[in-house]
């Protein structure tokens, strides 16, 4: 029901107005109606924007800088599951399911190879479409995220001669920039 509407339907036991199409009454009401429709709109649209559940655009984009970096490059969907598992993500949750779950939570997929002797993990991620800029940003939320005394590798295909040699990089060259494997494997 618009808003004239409901004005009308008030009004009309009251029975001292003249609500006819061609009264002033009604042409006042009516401009009143379809401001209060514009109000109502964007009121429908800030409380949808107020959930990750059911927000789109900067409703998602907020809540994803809370807790990192905005993702608009991946599907709506993927985003409020991302977002729900991400504050889900307890205490309890430092398991080889809780890796996982994180991995969820920064949108990537991976494998988790465990050496619990050295206290190290590695995540070796199979998405290759990530740029260097987010797969520096994956590697500090897995730092960020798992347990301080954890040693924490993130894998993005590795390093290749053969991409090395088809940007006409010797080895002589990369060694002499002193460069960690960290930044070639997320960089080279």
């Amino acid at each position: 029901m618009t808003a004239l509407d409901s004005m009308l339907c008030k009004l009309q036991p009251v029975g001292i107005y003249s609500l006819g199409e061609d009264s002033n009454i009604f042409r006042e009401l009516s401009a009143y109606g379809e401001s209060l429709d514009m109000v109502q709109d964007e009121l429908n649209r800030l409380l949808g924007e107020s959930f990750f559940a059911t927000a789109e655009s900067y409703g998602l984009e907020r809540a994803e800088r809370v807790v990192g970096a905005c993702r608009a490059d991946l599907p709506t969907e993927k985003r409020r599951n991302m977002l729900c598992v991400r504050w889900s993500y307890g205490g309890n949750d430092f398991t080889p399911e809780g890796v996982r779950k994180i991995l969820t939570m920064l949108g990537v997929e991976g494998h988790i190879i465990e050496y619990p002797h050295v206290q190290r993990l590695s995540v070796e991620l199979t998405d290759s479409n990530l740029t260097p800029g987010q797969r520096t940003w994956v590697l500090s939320q897995l730092r960020a995220l798992l347990p301080a005394h954890l040693e924490v590798d993130a894998l993005f295909g590795g390093f290749c001669w053969d991409v090395a040699d088809a940007r006409g990089l010797s080895f002589g060259e990369i060694d002499s920039k002193a460069y960690t494997w960290d930044y070639i494997d997320i960089h080279i």
